[in-house]
């Protein structure tokens, strides 16, 4: 790198005013473009319209702005066409305004540098994104071995190559990937409930992440939001790959990878997901859940472990390429952060404390845990997925997949766990045990619905 010299003081200004006024222009075309080929109804322009301008306001003023995603639970009471009841749909009505939240909530951060602190996973994130961009470590990553998260210092470098030195890239992306995660839980709970249960159970994941700690890591510039961003994706995948499709699965698969290479204690989640290959609609009952077991494609679990151990096995050489050892573990941050739980410390009491006190935290979203009502959607959708595994009446009624997904979600505790930044360890399993709550409740006021779970054996499944 060089200092700039007299041709770039004065291209630089036109260069930012043409910049702008192309984003603006794309924005444009993709508004104009979007209304027109869609359709939509003037219900579905209006709120999404009116909705985005008042969070917007709301995350620029800065007062009530963790509690706006609640207006979006009324998205679920928009009179609307069978046909507009889709994933579009669900984007325009939520997501757009969340978007817009975060951009008047950034705004005044666009051309500034935040530091936010010294020594900890942000500043070292930073560190190894400026050594890997700048200083050309593209393949080692910044460090030999990885005590801090492999894959976010490559985010953390391209985000600032698209935003400059500001922390603003890192906001818009963290609010995408919590959009995503959303999304994700739309998309379940649609085929289990009905579009406006979705619309609501997408509305209340968002609403958590915004009135509970998660919403202090917005932005922070850390690797969990990135993670449940490419976990997002995986699922939605792998709903894809239920149908037979190889690149669904596939691409599943990369997407797995990267959510463990950006926290690697989300291998044993990565296994979890699998369960996104079973009917949809199979219950948690023993005999509905083998059924669904035996109705599920092989081929796509092929490809998506193959895929994942594949990713594990380089990851693995590169320990040994840098370090000498040929590990996953080698280097990071389990030796501190385990648990103990081994086949020989199975019994121990001290083992089983620490798990208890990693799952409280998981679960409460809080350090050290404690009660606190703004889990309790979390808790809920936990418990309700442990006690439908546990064929308890009535709830061992409740879909399979979603409550294997979200005991997954919760198992890493059982080996690892970090106590520091309250919700960290949380985020992942937010959307999976919302949908879980939502989708009791919808049983619960609904009764029996066209879209109710019902045995595989007896109901035929219809892939969406």
């Amino acid at each position: 790198m060089s200092a700039p010299g007299r041709l770039d003081a004065a291209i630089s200004r036109p260069v930012a005013i043409a910049t702008s006024a192309l984003m603006l222009l794309i924005l444009t075309a993709w508004s104009i473009s979007l209304v027109t080929s869609r359709g939509l109804s003037s219900p579905v322009l209006i709120w999404s319209v009116c909705a985005a301008g008042v969070l917007m306001a709301m995350g620029a003023v800065g007062r009530f702005e963790r509690f706006a995603a609640l207006l979006l639970v009324g998205s679920a009471v928009l009179p609307l066409t069978t046909r507009e009841k889709n994933v579009r749909t669900a984007f325009l009505l939520i997501g757009i305004p969340w978007v817009a939240l975060f951009v008047g909530r950034a705004w005044t951060d666009i051309g500034r540098i935040t530091l936010y602190s010294v020594g900890d996973d942000w500043h070292m994130y930073q560190s190894a994104a400026y050594r890997i961009f700048l200083n050309g470590y593209w393949i080692q990553g910044g460090s030999p071995t990885f005590y801090f998260q492999p894959l976010y210092r490559w985010v953390a470098g391209t985000l600032h190559v698209l935003f400059g030195d500001s922390s603003v890239g890192e906001t818009y992306w963290d609010a995408a990937c919590l959009l995503a995660a959303a999304l994700t839980c739309f998309a379940i709970v649609k085929r289990l409930s009905g579009f406006r249960w979705a619309a609501v159970a997408a509305a209340l994941t968002l609403v958590t992440f915004t009135i509970s700690p998660i919403w202090h890591l917005i932005g922070r510039g850390l690797s969990e939001i990135t993670g449940v961003g490419w976990m997002s994706l995986a699922a939605l995948f792998l709903m894809r790959a239920r149908c037979g499709r190889p690149t669904a699965a596939l691409v599943a698969g990369a997407c797995a990878v990267m959510m463990f290479y950006t926290r690697l204690n989300h291998l044993l989640l990565a296994g979890f997901l699998l369960a996104w290959l079973l009917p949809v609609r199979a219950a948690s009952g023993w005999t509905d859940l083998w059924s669904g077991v035996r109705r599920a494609r092989r081929a796509p679990a092929a490809i998506y472990v193959i895929t994942i151990a594949t990713g594990v096995t380089l990851f693995a050489a590169h320990t040994w390429w840098y370090a000498g050892r040929f590990s996953v573990v080698y280097g990071t941050s389990f030796a501190v952060q385990q648990s103990g739980l081994r086949l020989t410390t199975i019994a121990s009491p001290a083992v089983w404390s620490k798990i208890g006190e990693a799952l409280g935290a998981q679960l409460s979203m809080r350090e050290p845990p404690a009660f606190d009502p703004r889990s309790m959607l979390v808790v809920a959708g936990a418990v309700l997925s442990l006690l439908a595994l546990a064929q308890v009446p009535y709830l061992n009624r409740l879909p399979a997949s979603l409550a294997l997904v979200t005991i997954g979600a919760v198992a890493g505790s059982f080996f690892a766990h970090t106590h520091e930044y309250p919700g960290r360890m949380s985020v992942h399993v937010v959307p999976f045990a919302v949908g879980m709550s939502v989708c009791a409740l919808s049983r619960l006021f609904r009764g029996r619905t066209h879209d109710n779970v019902r045995p595989v054996g007896t109901a035929p499944f219809i892939a969406t």
